[in-house]
């Protein structure tokens, strides 16, 4: 009910803004009543009455004031929906360009997030590359063996010789932490081993010239060269060729491991691993053959 005479009140107050029309139906009105009092007071007679005021005056003024004054309030409330719709409609659309331009925004920063990805990727790609371009190659280190001093070194009577093995840190390299020299294997396995000396189980560290435990590697600075004794050879006044691996002077004054007889027409090849802390093992061998009643090494 409240609503229903709200209703009522608000169409009152927009009636009663077109108080012209109003007062042309009141006009109206008034007329209508001093018509109707004018004919109760005239005399009686054989004629019938006639009303002061036309009937077709004083109706039309009051219901066509009252009626127009009823459509403009209609039109009024018209008039106030369109506009409240078009508001609610320019609301919608401009929500609708709101959103459209966060969306665009959001499309922007996934984009922008994107790019600054992809270009940290390829400022990592770019590091990487620069420094694997600037880092200086590892060359990795270089076996040496020479028919000649000091490789292959008789001693004072030049009847024994000692076989030696350089291994070069190449210039330009970095020190070399903890080189070593390792022998792997040797083939045939099974050498003619002389007197009471036993076999020795490989693989075996390699003693170095300058002495100290084999087990325990040295730093070669780069473009150094650093020595290992492999075998000693001896030639008897019976002209046969005994081999000892490794040094005559690598366990007070006796052959460390083998002694073995060294026949015409054999060949033996042994394997050696040169070892390092932060370099790559690099792996060679030597082939021992007897030419003119001396043991000749070949690199390979």
């Amino acid at each position: 009910m409240r609503n229903v005479l709200g209703s009522l009140r608000e169409f009152c107050l927009k009636v009663a803004r077109h108080f012209y029309a109003l007062a042309v139906g009141v006009i109206g009105g008034i007329l209508g009543i001093i018509s109707a009092v004018a004919g109760d007071l005239q005399k009686p007679s054989a004629k019938p009455p006639q009303p002061p005021i036309p009937l077709w005056i004083w109706v039309p003024l009051l219901a066509g004031g009252f009626l127009v004054a009823i459509i403009w309030a209609f039109h009024d409330v018209r008039m106030e929906r369109d506009a409240a719709q078009q508001r609610a409609q320019k609301a919608e659309s401009d929500l609708k360009n709101t959103r459209g331009e966060l969306e665009r925004t959001r499309t922007d920063l996934d984009n922008a997030h994107a790019d600054w990805g992809k270009t940290q990727r390829e400022r990592e790609e770019a590091r990487r590359e620069l420094e694997a371009a600037t880092k200086p190659v590892l060359l990795p280190l270089e076996p040496w063996y020479l028919q000649e001093e000091p490789y292959r070194q008789p001693d004072e009577r030049e009847i024994e010789i000692e076989h030696r093995v350089g291994i070069r840190n190449p210039p330009g390299n970095p020190f070399v932490v903890g080189v070593r020299l390792e022998w792997k294997g040797m083939s045939p396995a099974n050498p003619p081993i002389e007197g009471s000396f036993p076999p020795i189980d490989l693989p075996q560290p390699v003693p170095r010239l300058k002495g100290g435990d084999p087990r325990i590697g040295i730093d070669l600075p780069p473009g150094h060269e650093e020595y290992w004794v492999i075998a000693t050879a001896a030639t008897g006044s019976d002209g046969l060729i005994h081999v000892g691996a490794f040094s005559r002077d690598s366990m007070g004054g006796f052959y460390r491991g083998l002694l073995w007889r060294f026949d015409p027409g054999r060949q033996w090849r042994l394997s050696y691993r040169i070892l390092a802390d932060n370099q790559a093992p690099v792996e060679f061998s030597i082939v021992m053959t007897a030419v003119s009643g001396k043991i000749r090494c070949k690199l390979e």
